[in-house]
This record gives C-alpha cells, structure tokens and sequence, in this order.
C-alpha cells in the first residue's frame, strides 16, 4: 500500500478505476436481470416461494449470463491496474505503459486478437458462477431471517444492507484463490510467464505457498461487504420503487 501511495491517488489507488465504472453497469444488469428472470421463471412468476434450490441454480445461471461481456472487462481492469507508471514492472513489459482502456484494448487485441480478451476464462467462470450461487443464497437467507426477527426497518433497507454485506464477504472467501489465478493470468498476457492454468497454480504455490493464494484478503473483505452492502440496498429499493 505504502508503495502504491507514492503514485497518488489518480495513478494509484484509483488506477483502471473508468474502464470498470463505466462497463460494470452492464454486467451487473445482465447478472441481476438474468438472475431475477430466471428465478421468476422457477417459481411461476411468485419469487416470494422460491426455494433455496430455486435461488441457488438461478444465481449459478445469472453468473453464467455474465461472463461473455465481464471476462474482457476483467482483463483490460487487471492489466491496468497491474502496472506502474516511472518504470515499474507491469504487464507489457518495461517499455510499454498504457494510457488508459483504449491504448490497453487495442494492445490486447494487436496481441492476441479476441481470444486474448478471455485469457483465464475458465477460471473466471468457476468463480463467478460459483461465487453468484453462494451470494444470493447467504443474502436470501440472512435477509428473511433478519425480516422474521424484526431485524429491520420498515422498507428492508437495513436487512438488505446486512445480508447483502456478508453475502459479498461470504461469496468472496471461498473463491479467492481462482481469483488470484485469474488476476495473475490475466495481467501475463503479453509476457507469457504462464503457459497454462495448472502452471500458474503451481508458480504461485512456488513463489509464497498457500498465503498467496489468499493475498490481499483483508482488503478484499472490507470491499465486499461494503459494495455488496450498498449493492443490494439499491437493487431492493429500486424494484420496489419499480414495482
């Protein structure tokens, strides 16, 4: 962090910040959309009997509807916020520094051409499917539980915001791991450091043991929850004021 703070806020802390604040709208209408439409499906148009099974396959399927247009918003997001201004070492190599999401995009598909966009996809989707099954089930769960023991304000914003909290938390745990796979794929692509999946694993064991399978967790933690919190108290509120 110390070192990450000498870049300052813009290229540091904030570095690769426009590329997924603009596209993530999209996925997460696609994730949400296709969730809720599915889980409509299973139930009959009722969601308020949805079965705990219902829940989980509808957020594996939501997980699933997103990764076609998440995967490459994960790779340009990991190569720009995997490098350094002032020549330190990033994913292109010492002589190349990307401007932005443009100059990173056109680098990537001069490189690899569309496939290069979903480096790591298989990783990815065992994540992301994995992840949105466990995430609408802990918040589907803790959500009623705190609406059954008057945990609540009267609108759910505070239920939603608690289970929405440690359903991000919770999802995260577990699939930590492929993440740090993913994320160390992903920001190779020009270098060709790893020459599969399996050789990842195996050099990141290597290089820092299990720990490094579970790097930055603490971080990791607080930001899902905090993300996830506000997440859901928007998605809530806006059906209800959607009707």
């Amino acid at each position: 962090m110390r070192h990450i703070s000498t870049h300052g806020w813009s290229h540091g802390f904030f570095r690769g910040l426009g590329f997924p604040f603009m596209s993530y709208g999209v996925v997460n209408s696609i994730f949400f959309g296709v969730y809720g439409n599915t889980l409509k499906a299973l139930t009959g148009g009722d969601k308020a009997k949805a079965t705990y099974s219902d829940i989980y396959w509808a957020g594996c399927v939501g997980g699933a509807a997103q990764l076609v247009v998440g995967c490459p918003v994960e790779v340009i997001k990991v190569i720009l916020q995997a490098q350094l201004p002032n020549g330190t070492v990033h994913p292109a190599g010492a002589a190349t520094y990307f401007r932005g999401p443009v100059d990173s995009i056109c680098a990537v598909y001069r490189h690899g051409g569309i496939s290069a966009f979903y480096r790591g996809f298989g990783v990815y989707a065992v994540r992301d499917i994995n992840a949105a099954s466990i995430y609408f089930l802990v918040y589907e769960w803790l959500y009623r539980q705190l609406v059954l023991q008057h945990l609540t304000d009267t609108h759910g914003v505070v239920a939603s915001f608690v289970a929405g909290g440690f359903a991000g938390m919770l999802s995260w745990l577990p699939v930590l791991p492929f993440d740090v796979v993913k994320s160390r794929m992903q920001a190779d692509f020009s270098r060709g450091t790893y020459d599969s999946v399996w050789h990842c694993v195996g050099h990141t064991y290597t290089t820092g043991g299990m720990p490094a399978f579970f790097a930055g967790i603490g971080v990791t933690m607080v930001r899902a929850f905090l993300v996830n919190a506000v997440t859901f108290v928007v998605y809530a509120r806006t059906l209800d004021l959607l009707g």
